[in-house]
């Protein structure tokens, strides 16, 4: 009996590309690799074959379940790596807070001897085109694929960096591995937090470009699209306008979280689009609802400051189509919102949400049984 694949079928699996990403995250950052990763899935062609590498800094198993069960979207392999937390007890850590884990990824070419190239992403990103394109990117003899850094220019002057190099920004990079470990790169990033480390703004982005600044390419503003609403930077501002319009990666660089703040402009609804995807949307559901009622809020406020601008004829017309532009904008976020709020998986899960509150109240008995009972059989 013989047996025939399809035409298009074969053509798909000779040409089947494996991709290596790595995230680095802790359960504080799980739902937000969550997101990253159903971004990647569902902008992907169906020949492309992901693996994930995820430097696991105490990722509850929950978490990695729900992780798992994004392959209902697309099959991927997900790998989770330990690195030893006290070769970095030294490292200087950012005022803000930010985990020690970022050094991490020091560890990671060393850790996967047999991958030459990989894509580093943080957990805080978006991807909204076909990610294999950046693997296609030569990266020639250099040590990394990077975009420069919104503040680049900046800290370039204040670091006294060579005219040939760039300040680039850590969020997102292609590293060429096989460099990185025939030339001990690994130990060169420990000697450079050693002698560096307490002139330290950041925490890798310092020591990557400390280390790698001379050997990187500079890529794309679209690649790593830094958001930071009403500010370019150093970039241009009307070629920095034109990527925000499509970018292929949004990356949320400040405090400012899409996951924290309640504005609703289109690059922070892409962040809840793909959370909608995701199994952490139900632990998010109220929140969701909040911006709902604030998005039409905010269309209200702007149709009772166009009349009223229209009615006095006061302002410039700089300032009414700047508004026009804002309206835009809002509808659009408004369109991408509805379209999980008009989801019957959406609807189904804040009845179940409000049925379970109003028959568990929080802190009642029978909320303690429920959850002692649930603890018993897991």
């Amino acid at each position: 009996m013989q047996f025939f694949l399809h035409p298009i079928l074969l053509k798909n699996i000779l040409n089947m590309e494996k991709y290596n990403i790595c995230f680095t995250s802790d359960e504080n950052y799980a739902q937000h690799l969550g997101v990253a990763i159903v971004s990647i899935l569902k902008n992907s062609n169906i020949e492309d074959k992901f693996y994930f590498w995820v430097v696991d800094d105490d990722i509850s198993q929950e978490s990695k379940d729900k992780i798992e069960k994004l392959k209902d979207i697309k099959d991927f392999k997900v790998e989770y790596l330990k690195v030893d937390k006290d070769e970095f007890s030294n490292f200087p850590r950012r005022k803000d807070g930010l985990p020690v884990n970022s050094y991490f990824l020091i560890k990671v070419p060393n850790l996967l001897k047999n991958v030459d190239k990989i894509l580093f992403l943080d957990c805080d990103i978006v991807v909204k085109k076909n990610i294999s394109d950046i693997f296609k990117i030569d990266i020639d003899d250099k040590y990394i694929l990077a975009v420069e850094d919104i503040n680049g220019k900046q800290f370039s002057e204040e670091r006294s960096m060579k005219t040939s190099c760039f300040y680039f920004n850590s969020g997102v990079f292609v590293l060429n591995c096989k460099k990185w470990r025939e030339e001990g790169l690994e130990q060169k990033c420990f000697d450079y937090v050693k002698e560096n480390g307490h002139t330290f703004k950041f925490q890798d982005q310092e020591v990557l470009n400390g280390v790698l600044c001379e050997n990187a390419k500079k890529i794309g503003l679209e690649w790593n699209f830094q958001y930071i609403r009403n500010y370019v930077g150093g970039f241009n501002k009307e070629e920095f306008n034109e990527v925000k319009k499509d970018p292929a990666i949004i990356h949320y660089i400040t405090g400012e979280k899409p996951w924290k703040i309640s504005n609703v402009d289109k690059i922070i609804i892409e962040y809840w689009r793909y959370l909608s995807m995701t199994p952490f949307f139900m632990n998010n559901i109220e929140k969701f609802e909040e911006r709902i009622n604030l998005m039409s809020d905010c269309m209200d406020e702007y149709v009772n400051l166009k009349t009223e601008l229209d009615s006095t004829k006061i302002g410039s017309d700089l300032v009414r189509a700047e508004l026009d532009c804002i309206k835009t904008e809002l509808e659009s976020a408004k369109s991408n919102l509805a379209t999980v709020y008009k989801s019957w998986e959406w609807r189904l899960a804040i009845k179940i949400q409000k049925m379970f509150k109003l028959i568990f109240p929080k802190n009642s008995l029978r909320r303690k049984l429920l959850n002692k009972l649930l603890n018993k059989n897991n």
